[in-house]
């Protein structure tokens, strides 16, 4: 039993916390974190004297029945850990004050698999979702994401969000470990950056075809992870490190980028799976893209949409987690300039709409709700 003194302290924080909106889909969605180590290579930003393995951490959305698991106890968690909540506030608030430890204070939901009913299992047969990788952009966190992450899974898809290590400002492993990031300014820097991502990416796709390890990252999941069935989407350089994952692994069926230029053999060669530009306004057009010139390479299906009222950095969770607060007038011009004047809910649900119809054809080739995409979504463009 709680203390007094410790009740009234979880009472304040309870107070204290800012929500993320729940998902928006149908499924109820938990969530479970894992590192996981490559035994194959060294990572090459680690300190010269302090060499170890490369090493990832993933973030695990996964969807649950709602007819059978709907009632599935219901957990509030920390958005971020807490150095990490402390550096993003801190870089949040280039944007404006007004995110003066914002993050310590953000919290998310997520069912819990623990209180699954393990008696209902059986009871029907155990439904198959696919699965959805992404990366982030450019020093950023997977966790930047994970709102958006969890509105795809509620939608029925097993979503893995990817932290690459010192590429992200800060990367906070759950035995209390942390590396922060290291500078990437050069044209060199990044193109050796994005190599290494997408090694990331291709480990992790080999780790989820061993059952042993998929079983440890599902593990209590009361669903059936089908990885016959995997696509990537990606922010930024999480976008180009999706088109260069998807050129060098046919086992990744179709892909999808956030406003990022391409790099890597992809921007030069293109790619045969389906694939998605998802851009701001008049991207292609912008401080000499290389969108134009990709576009014409790829030589499977294709589609490049433009969402209105957006900026580079819309794509991240934040627009979302504005429409939770009251911003204050002084605040507003900033915060128009960074994240743009869409709201953050209608963005997230023409982004997962966009995602669904996507998979949606790369998964069962049903175009149906692609060729609606325009008409469904207010402010989205086909180019």
């Amino acid at each position: 039993m709680l203390s007094p003194l410790l009740l009234v302290a979880a009472l304040v924080a309870v107070v204290r916390a800012i929500l993320m909106p729940g998902p928006i889909g149908a499924f109820p969605v938990a969530m479970r974190t894992h590192e996981l180590t490559d035994g194959s290579r060294n990572d090459p930003y680690a300190p010269h004297n302090g060499t170890h393995l490369r090493r990832i951490l993933v973030s695990v959305f996964l969807p649950l029945d709602p007819v059978q698991y709907g009632d599935a106890e219901i957990q509030q968690l920390p958005y971020m850990p807490p150095l990490t909540a402390a550096e993003y506030s801190r870089l949040a608030q280039i944007i404006s004050p007004f995110f003066e430890a914002v993050f310590e204070k953000l919290a998310i939901e997520y069912r819990r698999l623990e209180t699954i009913d393990r008696g209902r299992e059986h009871a029907t047969k155990k439904k198959s979702y696919p699965v959805v990788l992404f990366s982030p952009g450019l020093g950023g966190s997977r966790l930047m994401y994970s709102a958006g992450a969890r509105d795809l899974a509620s939608q029925g898809y097993v979503v893995i969000t990817i932290d690459h290590p010192y590429d992200a400002s800060i990367v906070e492993f759950p035995d209390g470990s942390f590396v922060r990031g290291v500078n990437f300014s050069t044209t060199a820097q990044i193109a050796a950056a994005t190599k290494v991502r997408v090694q990331d990416v291709l480990f992790l796709v080999n780790q989820l075809y061993d059952s042993e390890v998929l079983g440890r990252l599902t593990e209590g999941f009361p669903g059936l992870v089908n990885v016959k069935k995997m696509a990537m989407y990606g922010h930024s350089l999480g976008g180009a490190t999706a088109a260069e994952a998807l050129r060098r692994d046919s086992r990744l069926l179709g892909g999808m980028n956030w406003d990022g230029e391409m790099q890597g053999e992809a921007a030069s060669q293109g790619l045969v799976q389906p694939f998605v530009q998802v851009g701001t306004p008049d991207h292609r057009h912008q401080n000499n893209s290389n969108w134009p010139a990709f576009y014409k390479k790829l030589r499977g299906p294709k589609l490049e949409l433009e969402v209105k009222n957006t900026t580079h950095i819309s794509f991240t969770d934040l627009p979302l987690l504005l429409s939770t607060m009251e911003v204050p007038d002084e605040a507003q011009p900033s915060l128009k300039h960074f994240l743009g004047t869409v709201s953050g809910r209608r963005l997230r649900r023409t982004l997962t709409g966009i995602l669904k119809a996507s998979l949606e054809f790369v998964f069962e080739r049903n175009g149906e709700d692609v060729g609606r995409l325009a008409e469904d979504y207010c402010g989205l463009t086909v180019v």
